[in-house]
């Protein structure tokens, strides 16, 4: 879907299909909740549109990003960190290590030889450090679209919703 396209129904139409009217607080709150995944959907498009230039999906940015920090990961852990079920990053590693020139490599667990244990390879390494300062450039300009009180208030705001 194109949230560039999308067009968003206002409060005036915004109805309930064969039941009564909704107040007008359920409009607002249902115009801000499509607001707010409209919104969700072009930072994301911001800030990943360049990584996939590169060949790096959010997923396969994430784990590099997570290997980084970490330095070895099993499946199991990188699935954890990045929220995702095990067969999913398992997936996701089979086709990182089928690449021409892949990006992570994959070694027997030594405490468990049906595991696997991941790490970046040189060339993970080096794309990681040519595109996250580009990558952090772009969250920072979504930052800096508001100042120090506004983005302290979204935050708050948001944080309440992630608590619910």
């Amino acid at each position: 879907m194109d949230f560039q396209k999308r067009i968003l129904p206002t409060r005036a139409h915004i109805r309930t299909p064969g039941k009564t009217d909704l107040s007008d607080d359920d409009k607002a709150g249902i115009e801000m909740v499509l607001n707010l995944l409209t919104a969700a959907d072009a930072i994301r498009y911001g800030i990943y549109s360049d990584l996939e230039k590169k060949g790096l999906s959010e997923a396969k940015f994430s784990l590099l990003i997570c290997l980084n920090s970490a330095g070895t990961l099993s499946i199991q852990e990188a699935a954890g960190r990045l929220g995702v079920a095990v067969a999913t990053a398992s997936v996701l590693v089979r086709r990182m290590l089928a690449a021409d020139t892949p990006l992570i490599a994959s070694e027997v667990d030594p405490g468990d030889a049906r595991g696997r244990i991941l790490s970046l390879t040189p060339a993970g390494k080096k794309l990681l450090e040519e595109v996250f300062p580009q990558h952090i450039e772009a969250i920072r300009k979504f930052g800096n679209l508001y100042n120090t009180t506004e983005r302290e208030t979204l935050i708050s705001l948001l944080q309440r919703i992630l608590k619910n």
